[in-house]
């Protein structure tokens, strides 16, 4: 949904709100973290998926 660009490559939809959140409070200064910020925000982001995914299974068993 946030469009978002760093060295010339969009990033993903799924995770581009989070890294693009972090750019625009730190750009330019943490360019280095960036990338590991993005492995980090991955993870993250499919973590709470599967929290989502877990506590609508028990809304569906309740």
């Amino acid at each position: 949904q946030v469009g978002c660009q760093m060295s010339g490559q969009a990033a993903e939809p799924a995770w581009a709100a989070c890294w693009c959140w972090f750019v625009r409070r730190c750009a330019p200064l943490c360019t280095v973290l960036i990338n590991r910020f993005d492995q980090l925000c991955q993870k993250t982001l499919l973590l709470v998926h599967f929290v989502f995914l877990f506590i609508d299974l028990i809304i569906h068993i309740c």
